[in-house]
């Protein structure tokens, strides 16, 4: 099992204790989870965001271009233009 994979299923397994308000949202990822096909990273289309992606975004109202890295929570950090996948709130 690749690393991330490993690191992905520890941090749900953190978020079930901590979070029981969104114990059915993480239920329902596990379950997600469960479903996945593992490829080699070289089998992953260009296009797709995955985890350690540099994504370029574009601010539509000022034009500004900015770089993004995907990471776990973790790791996030607005200076170092890291996003976290948990940063939907």
């Amino acid at each position: 099992m690749p690393v991330y994979v490993v690191k992905l299923v520890r941090l749900l397994n953190s978020l079930r204790s901590v979070r029981q308000h969104d114990a059915h949202h993480i239920e329902a990822l596990g379950q997600e989870l469960e479903k996945a096909i593992i490829v080699d990273k070289t089998e992953v289309p260009r296009d797709v965001v995955t985890m350690s992606s540099r994504v370029r975004v574009r601010d539509l109202k000022t034009r500004a271009d900015f770089v993004w890295s995907l990471v776990f929570p973790q790791a996030a950090s607005a200076e170092r233009n890291r996003v976290s996948f948990g940063a939907y709130r």
